[in-house]
């Protein structure tokens, strides 16, 4: 991965899931585990976690984020995007009853606190996600849109 030099503020990240994940548990957070893109102006080594699969925000403000996921041939898939243990959009995928490889895609705009965590949670028992096959169809990204100075009320969940 390359270093850039983005000045203050820049956060971003883009990863995609490299191998199937299978047998998914309830609640398990769902690892996206090639970072393609990580940028973090504020700390070295970016925001996103891809062993825990969690992003962090480094500064308080205004962030963009999207999941996509496809799921595995014959099985289904029920995957939420949470703050802080607070589901913020949910993606439904069944791959079964002849949609093979389905998929199913969220975006959310949220404000975030320096420290507030964002990831994805697989919400059912079992069945699986699609890996990178064919060009990474199941992905992850986020970006800092606006920054939140300490003197400015952040309005939005909490």
């Amino acid at each position: 991965m390359s270093q850039f030099n983005f000045g203050s503020g820049a956060v971003a990240f883009y990863a995609v899931l490299a191998n199937k994940a299978l047998n998914l548990r309830k609640g398990q957070t769902v690892v996206f585990d090639r970072v393609l893109t990580n940028i973090a102006s504020t700390q070295s080594g970016g925001s996103y976690n891809a062993t825990t699969g969690v992003f962090t925000a480094p500064l308080s403000g205004v962030y963009v984020f999207s999941c996509s996921i496809m799921a595995y041939d014959t099985s289904f898939t029920h995957v939420a995007l949470h703050k802080n243990n607070i589901p913020l959009s949910t993606m439904y995928v069944n791959g079964r009853s002849g949609h093979n490889f389905d998929s199913a895609a969220s975006t959310v705009t949220v404000s975030l606190t320096k420290g507030d965590r964002v990831y994805a949670k697989h919400i059912d028992n079992d069945q699986g996600l699609e890996g990178i096959y064919y060009a990474g169809q199941s992905t992850f990204t986020g970006f800092l849109v606006q920054r939140q100075h300490d003197d400015a009320p952040v309005v939005g969940l909490k």
